[in-house]
């Protein structure tokens, strides 16, 4: 997707340099509010059986950072991301460390010869993320800035094998790369420059020279835009790869993918589409990711194609933001998904808040942030519980239940609705401690946190609720 970077030139230079102020939202022990119970309840959430053949995966990866990006005097997100419990990082839209046209700037220089290259950016952001205790999620392509044509494939195909083996160097960073991702949305012309026609060979040949001199890391791609699963000219390119993917009979580890919507049902089309598709070309024990997905500042289901929405400047600041991130994480949850790096972790602006990111410039988390944490907790209870509800607009209540080894249940809400609503919980047999965790607009900055002598609450309209019950010795 295009990134809107050009709306920043028309942003005032800050007078000042930004001081990182990310205050956790549970640096310190919360203070437990007793919630009181709604006078009326309108549906029902029943706790079932675990599904063990569905486990809840740990969907929390972002696009960028922790190293500060944009303006000087940005935020260091390292220990944000920590608290958080973000475990994967994307190197996508750095601008520049991770990016062929910096790292290989002249394709027709010799690709077996090391001073070809220039790694020290690359080399600075991604001692960084391994510091952190992050696992780096490799692209292997260009940022929408520094898009470049391919003009001598040979040539960057060669270099692509050599910087993926510079990355995967056990002996220069302790560790070897898991996943490494060529190019991204090749079906949008800001970053794949050639003839569409061209990027077929091109992707064949690239992943066939990974794995040939890489074997152990997984190889995939390509980050399609939403259109790849939702338009049918995207849906007819992503089966035009797979076709000659599997006529080359190329090895496929993953599939990469993106959505940008503000509807969990696109997210979930989008999930079955490509399952369906990979599995249909033989591709059935290729990885589904998403690496790249956020809500969208458009309505692109009206005539025309694209209006904006009314809050557009405000969206990605708001809780409603977290509720329909929220629901859509459920949604990739439930839809056999198995990596995610969400777009993304940091603004490149104090003055942009209606851009990409869960964090300010200065570190601030919105409250997509604050969400994402409620995201790790239920992560932790990677045992999928069976859920019906009953009452209630399944529209507009999004659920997700887990469990843990020592027995805590976890049960994960969002309220994508303008209409406040209220639940009660009907869990397994047993005697239950039960606090309750929110995210909305009440509270800006930081999660909510309550006790519940009973299972049942209220919830406001556009709110993420996460209530864990511990089993009473």
């Amino acid at each position: 997707m295009k990134k809107l970077f050009s709306i920043l030139i028309l942003l005032p230079i800050l007078a000042c340099s930004l001081t990182p102020n990310f205050t956790a939202p549970t640096a310190a022990p919360p203070t437990l509010v007793a919630a009181s119970a709604p006078a009326k309840v309108e549906f029902t959430i029943n706790v079932g059986a675990a599904d063990s053949a569905s486990p809840i995966k740990p969907l929390l990866g972002v696009n960028m950072g922790p190293v500060p990006t944009g303006k000087a005097g940005n935020a260091d997100l390292t220990s944000a991301y920590q608290q958080l419990g973000v475990n994967l990082i994307r190197t996508h839209d750095f601008t520049g460390p991770f990016d062929l046209s910096a790292i290989y700037k002249d394709q027709n220089a010799d690709p077996a010869n090391p001073s070809s290259y220039n790694f020290v950016e690359s080399d600075r952001v991604y001692d960084s993320i391994l510091k952190g205790g992050f696992e780096l999620y490799l692209r292997v392509g260009n940022s929408y800035s520094n898009s470049q044509k391919v003009t001598n494939r040979d040539n960057l195909v060669k270099a692509m094998v050599e910087v993926v083996r510079h990355f995967n160097d056990e002996k220069r960073w302790g560790k070897k790369l898991r996943y490494v991702e060529i190019w991204n949305e090749p079906d949008n012309k800001q970053f794949w420059l050639n003839d569409r026609a061209e990027f077929a060979p091109f992707f064949v040949q690239v992943a066939k020279a990974i794995k040939a001199a890489l074997p152990e890391v997984k190889v995939g791609g390509p980050g399609f835009t939403p259109a790849g699963a939702l338009s049918p000219q995207g849906q007819q390119f992503t089966n035009d790869l797979l076709n000659q993917l599997q006529k080359e009979k190329v090895q496929m580890d993953f599939f990469s993918w993106h959505v940008y919507s503000n509807d969990p049902n696109d997210y979930a089309k989008a999930a079955v589409f490509y399952r369906e598709a990979l599995d249909k070309h033989g591709y059935t024990k290729t990885e589904s990711h998403i690496s790249e997905w956020n809500t969208d500042t458009f309505d692109r289901s009206q005539q025309g194609g694209k209006v904006e929405v009314p809050d557009a400047v405000t969206l990605r600041a708001s809780g409603k933001a977290s509720a329909f991130t929220t629901a859509a994480w459920i949604a990739l949850q439930q839809n056999k998904v198995d990596a995610s790096t969400f777009y993304r972790g940091p603004d490149p602006d104090i003055n942009a808040p209606q851009f990409y990111g869960i964090f300010y410039a200065d570190g601030k988390p919105k409250p997509t942030a604050l969400a994402f944490k409620l995201w790790a907790k239920m992560a932790a209870h990677p045992t999928r519980l069976a859920l019906t509800m009953n009452g209630g607009d399944p529209k507009s209540v999004w659920t997700l239940a887990g469990q843990n080894a020592n027995g805590e249940i976890t049960i994960l809400i969002a309220n994508i609705s303008d209409k406040s609503s209220s639940w009660q919980i009907v869990p397994p047999s047993g005697k239950y401690t039960m606090t309750l965790e929110q995210v909305n607009d009440a509270v800006k900055d930081s999660i909510q946190t309550s006790v519940i002598k009973e299972p049942m609450a209220n919830i406001g309209a556009y709110t993420v609720q996460l209530v864990t019950l511990t089993t009473q010795k």
